[in-house]
């Protein structure tokens, strides 16, 4: 076995990355491709070896990503407003079950994205998932 490289106490945590990054079936470069995502995509580690996270993507997909460039996602890296009413959800599917409705116009932090949902901090709640479709995001 590997020593292990990547930094173990952001297991169990959200990681994003801050360029595009690909998912793979095994700890390996070159193996096959689980996805592709997005720069600050969000993902949960689960375990580590070598220098690669086992890694849950928010659909519930299974692979493992280099952890060179792993952030613990928990600082926004942007900014967004929400509409009062806007739903935030336990996860990034239109399916999901609700967290809560904004209560008003508010600006929130953003701890990163996945496919058309971004995991947003509403100050004093946890965080949901709200829709970039009704985006109305600052500082992109």
């Amino acid at each position: 076995l590997e020593p292990i490289q990547a930094d173990t106490t952001i297991l169990g945590r959200w990681v994003r990355f801050p360029r595009a990054t690909i998912v793979r079936h095994e700890p390996r470069a070159g193996a096959d491709v689980v996805a592709r995502v997005q720069r600050n995509s969000l993902m949960r580690t689960q375990a580590a070896t070598g220098s690669w996270y086992r890694v849950t993507l928010p659909d519930g997909a299974i692979g493992y990503v280099s952890g060179d460039l792993a952030e613990p996602a928990d600082q926004p890296v942007s900014q967004r407003r929400l509409v009062a009413g806007e739903p935030l959800l336990d996860a990034p599917d239109a399916n999901a079950t609700l967290v809560l409705a904004a209560p008003s116009d508010t600006v929130v932090g953003v701890l990163g994205r996945y496919a058309e949902y971004e995991l947003v901090q509403l100050a004093g709640s946890r965080p949901g998932w709200a829709s970039i479709s009704g985006d109305a995001s600052l500082g992109r």
